[in-house]
Parts: C-alpha cells; sequence; structure tokens
C-alpha cells in the first residue's frame, strides 16, 4: 500500500512537470506531442497496451478520454490539497495538442516557431532630391550653356563653308597601286591619331571611290591595317603595321585637311608626300611652354576635383614632374612606356602621401589624381566600349585590355608608395575649395588653355575646344542635379558630341576629336576606376563598388556618344566622329 502511493506521487510529480513544460513552450511546438500520450497513462493509471487511449494517432482520441473509467490516483491527489486541479490541467493540454501530429495539422504551428524576419526595403528617392550639387553651380551652368548656345548661333553655320579656292582639287587619273598606297598611308595615320576603326574605313573607302575603286576591302585594327583590292585576274594588298606614336593635335588638325581633300581626289602620291611632312612636322611650342601648359592644366583639374588653394599649388608643382616625364617619353621607344607611365604615379604618389603624412597636405585625391589625369585612358577605354557597342569586337577588346593594363600600371605605381609611406583617410573632396563657386568655371578655362598649349593644337582652336569643354562639364552639372553623379557624364559626352560635329563643320574649327579628346579628361571618366585599382591592390575590397561605378561611367559616356552620334547624323552635322 505504502509502495503503491510513493509510486502514485512519482507519477503526479512526473504530469505536473510535463504539464509545466508544455505550458512552457507553447501549444505550437512539435516536440510536446510525443510526450503527450505517454503521460495520459499515467493520469489515468491504464498501462494496457489494447486500451483505445494509448493511441496518439487515433483522431478521436481527445472524445474518449473523458469517458475513462477514474482512476485511484485522484484519491490520494486530493488528500494534497493541491493536485486536484493537476489533473485537469494535464488532461486539458493534450486534448489540444493531441491533433497536432496529423499531417493537416503539423505545418500551421510550424511557421509561428520558426518565422523568417521581414526585410523592409526603404523607398529611394529620385537622384535630385540627394544631389550634392551646389544650387549655385547649377545656375551657372544653365547661364553659361545659353550663352554658349548664342556664341554658336552668331558664330557658326549649319552647311559649312565652301572650300576656297586654294583647296579646290582637280582630279587626276591615278593608279590603282598609288591609291591602295595613299589608303594604306592615311589609315596608318588616322589610327594613331586616334579615331575608331569605323570612321577609318569609312574615309579609306570614300578615297578608293573617288578616284572609280569600288571593289576595295579594308580589315582596320588598332595596331594593323589591310588594303586590298582586285586588280585584273589577281588581287593587290597593301598590309601596314600602325598605332606606334601618337600624334600631336596640331598634326590631327593637318592631317583632317589633307584627308579631306582625298575625298575629293586629291592626287594620291601628293596626298602622300604631305601625309609624311604632317608627320615630321615639329611641334608649334618649344618644351618650356609646352611644361608651362601642363601645369596650367594640372591645376585647372585640380579645381575642379575640388581643391584647396594649397592642393592646388601642390598639384601645378607635380605637374611640371609629369610633364616633363611626358616630354621625356617620346623619345623612349614603345616598349618601353609602361615603365614612363609608372615612373610618374610612383613619383606622384610618394610626393603626396609624404606630404600628407607630415601634415602639409590633405587634398590628397586632387594632388594624386590632377597631375596623372592625362595618363589615364579614359578616352582609350571609352573608344573601345563604342567599338564594341558598333559591332568592331576585336578592336575594341583590343582597346579595352590595352585601357586596363595602363590603369592597373598607375594603380601599381600609387599602392607601392602607399604602402612605404602610408596614408590617411582619403577625402574625396575638399572642406573649401579654392574660389568658391565660380572656381571650377575658371577652371575650364585654365584647363583648356594648358591642354591647348601642352598637346599643341592650333592657336586658332583655342576657342572652338573652349567652347566644347564648358558645354561638356555644364551639361555634366546640370546632369548630376537630376540624374546623379554617376550618369552625369552620359548627359555630358550626349550634349558635346553634336557640338563638336558643329565645331567640325567651320571653316576654323578643329576636327571633331581635337576638341573631343579634352572633354574627355573634364569629364574625368577613369579617376575613380584609378583610386578602384589602388584599394584592390591594397588589400581592400571597398573599391569593388568604386569599379562598378566606373564601369558605368564608362557605358554612360560611351552611350552620351552614340546618341549624341545619331543626334549629329540626324541634324546633318555629322562629318567623323571622335573617340
Amino acid at each position: 500500500m505504502v509502495l503503491r502511493r510513493l509510486i502514485e506521487t512519482i507519477a503526479l510529480i512526473a504530469l505536473m512537470s510535463a504539464g509545466a513544460l508544455v505550458g512552457a513552450t507553447g501549444a505550437a511546438a512539435d516536440t510536446p506531442s510525443p510526450t503527450s500520450p505517454a503521460a495520459s497513462p499515467a493520469a489515468s493509471g491504464t498501462t494496457s497496451p489494447g486500451s483505445p487511449t494509448s493511441d496518439p494517432t487515433t483522431p478521436d482520441s481527445p472524445s474518449v478520454l473523458p469517458t475513462d473509467p477514474p482512476s485511484p490516483e485522484p484519491t490520494p491527489a486530493t488528500s494534497s490539497g493541491e493536485a486536484s486541479p493537476t489533473p485537469t490541467e494535464t488532461s486539458s493540454t493534450p486534448t489540444t495538442t493531441r491533433p497536432t501530429p496529423s499531417p493537416t495539422a503539423s505545418p500551421e504551428p510550424r511557421p509561428s516557431a520558426t518565422a523568417t524576419p521581414v526585410v523592409t526595403i526603404p523607398s529611394t528617392p529620385p537622384a535630385s532630391m540627394s544631389a550634392t550639387v551646389p544650387l549655385t553651380s547649377a545656375i551657372i551652368a544653365f547661364v553659361v550653356l545659353i550663352l554658349v548656345g548664342l556664341l554658336l548661333r552668331e558664330l557658326t553655320t549649319v552647311s559649312g563653308s565652301p572650300p576656297s579656292p586654294d583647296e579646290t582639287v582637280t582630279l587626276r587619273p591615278a593608279s590603282e597601286a598609288d591609291v591602295l598606297w595613299l589608303m594604306s598611308i592615311a589609315g596608318d595615320a588616322l589610327i594613331e591619331a586616334g579615331f575608331d576603326v569605323s570612321d577609318v574605313q569609312s574615309d579609306l573607302y570614300t578615297i578608293a571611290s573617288a578616284h572609280g575603286m569600288r571593289d576595295v576591302q579594308v580589315i582596320a585594327m588598332p595596331t594593323a591595317l589591310v588594303v586590298s583590292s582586285p586588280s585584273g585576274a589577281g588581287l593587290q594588298t597593301s598590309a601596314v603595321a600602325t598605332g606606334a606614336v601618337q600624334l600631336r593635335l596640331h598634326q590631327i588638325e593637318a592631317l583632317d585637311d589633307v584627308v579631306d581633300r582625298c575625298r575629293l581626289g586629291l592626287d594620291p602620291r601628293t596626298a602622300v608626300r604631305e601625309i609624311r611632312a604632317i608627320r615630321d612636322a615639329p611641334p608649334p611650342f618649344p618644351p618650356l611652354v609646352q611644361l608651362l601648359g601642363s601645369v596650367l592644366a594640372t591645376m585647372g583639374l585640380a579645381v575642379l576635383l575640388g581643391s584647396s588653394g594649397r592642393g592646388m599649388l601642390i598639384a601645378g608643382a607635380l605637374g611640371v614632374f609629369t610633364g616633363a616625364l611626358q616630354l621625356f617619353g617620346l623619345r623612349v621607344p614603345l616598349r618601353y612606356q609602361a615603365l614612363v607611365t609608372i615612373t610618374a604615379a610612383a613619383g606622384v604618389s610618394l610626393a603626396v602621401f609624404l606630404l600628407a603624412r607630415f601634415g602639409w597636405s590633405t587634398d590628397i585625391v586632387p594632388s594624386l589624381i590632377a597631375p596623372l589625369i592625362t595618363l589615364l585612358p579614359g578616352a582609350l577605354l571609352t573608344t573601345g566600349v563604342i567599338e564594341l557597342a558598333s559591332g568592331q569586337m576585336i578592336s575594341g577588346a583590343g582597346r579595352l585590355a590595352a585601357g586596363a593594363t595602363q590603369l592597373m600600371l598607375l594603380a601599381l605605381g600609387i599602392v607601392g608608395p602607399a604602402l612605404l609611406v602610408g596614408i590617411p583617410a582619403l577625402e574625396l573632396t575638399a572642406t573649401k575649395p579654392a574660389f568658391g563657386s565660380l572656381g571650377p568655371w575658371l577652371a575650364v578655362a585654365a584647363f583648356g588653355i594648358g591642354i591647348v598649349v601642352n598637346r599643341c593644337a592650333r592657336l586658332r582652336s583655342m576657342g572652338w575646344i573652349l567652347i566644347v569643354l564648358y558645354v561638356a562639364y555644364g551639361a555634366q552639372v546640370l546632369g548630376g542635379l537630376f540624374v546623379g553623379g554617376m550618369l552625369s557624364a552620359f548627359v555630358g559626352a550626349l550634349a558635346m558630341t553634336p557640338v563638336a560635329d558643329l565645331v567640325a563643320r567651320q571653316r576654323t574649327g578643329p576636327p571633331a576629336i581635337v576638341s573631343f579628346t579634352p572633354a574627355f579628361w573634364i569629364l574625368v571618366p577613369g579617376a575613380l576606376g584609378l583610386m578602384g585599382v589602388a584599394t584592390l591592390l591594397s588589400g581592400d575590397d571597398t573599391g569593388t563598388a568604386t569599379l562598378l561605378t566606373t564601369a558605368v561611367t564608362m557605358i554612360g559616356i560611351a552611350l552620351g556618344v552614340l546618341v549624341g552620334r545619331a543626334l549629329s547624323t540626324l541634324l546633318g552635322l555629322r562629318h567623323r566622329g571622335p573617340a
């Protein structure tokens, strides 16, 4: 009798513990379901395996449990004064949890126990609401664009000026060999001038057509040119290795004049002599003046990048170093040009990082990028994207590979000194830009004048180049106000392409590529890419976002050029496209 009461007391304690556990975990849990059937025999005192209440999967088991005969356990339980309500609690608990093992009920409680937190993506406001372009700069840009438009209306004509009597070309019969030789020499010069291969092919086909050769085939690439024409029963072919040098701006302008006359049927031998004389022509400015132009352009770019007055002076001093290296690099063979690039990057970055380490300058990025901006392959990378978009896969891929390599060399030149002396936190903008709100607009003029002198353009082309620069920069500022900084370069490229084509139609206007190339550096398509590559090489993964921004910027500029070209064609301005 004592043993029986002891067993009943232990069973009652176990039943109370199970009820407390079930109440703590909640009726929605799946784990209490195996323990509930095990507890019901203890509560009823029935241990017979044949009893209908022993099957936990019976659907009507909750209705059978209340009809079972009362077990002897309640008698000692009531004597304790506390246990009488316990069987009611535990008997009601299995009643609510017993159906959970059924296939239809099990999926319902599971989401409440293992619910995934809901992540709400915040809404993104328009770029105009989060733009960092000051309202003053936007107003100035709008006024500048209006003034430039009025100036273009007064200075330009859509149809262009007719050729003067001394430019009139007299057609003379020429042999197929002479025409093919002219096409090879002219195509080589056009590629080294920076024209994309589609424009080179178009010009050469026009020259052949002017001399009555209709079946000519041209294969143009950045480093090779092949021209062939059927001759009787055979085939005449001329192949030239090209791309060995880069022509200066005054040479590109003179070459454009000769090619225009070749389209009208200029004698091939005369044209070949003139092109060779253009390639051997000395620069119009002495080296010292070119060096001063490099300093002026560098200081202007530093202001455009947000530099302070001290940073502008530091950038100008470093512009002397990079300008001298570039002049020296003209005498270096092509295979060693990479050493000139990496030396310039290493020297500039070492000086900037040392000055920053000793507290002399906080404008790290403007002082670092401005002296190297003309070494950045922005035009090369953008031209590659344009050629890929126009179906020139081999040429486009080659230019992209060359541009990426040059970008990596510049980045290596930055990473080495950064690891050697260390750098403080980079600041992309200065807190007190030089010359206030008017500073960038004065800097555009300084940069344009410096580029004309440093890259040896004709002085009569300076005004036209400044017009294209102001259109590009003004459109970029307004684009940054409405679509953000990442796509502002698209707006700048879209606006300046028709203007460059319009300028090229004028008698004193330079070809579009001459006014277009400085505008690439105003848009600075490679600056962020350079910093991104340098960050990745130094072991910081945050450079990935910068590289992605650069890729989007490149695509935006290429798309802007393509749309601008289409607009020029619709307006009848398309003459020869830049890139």
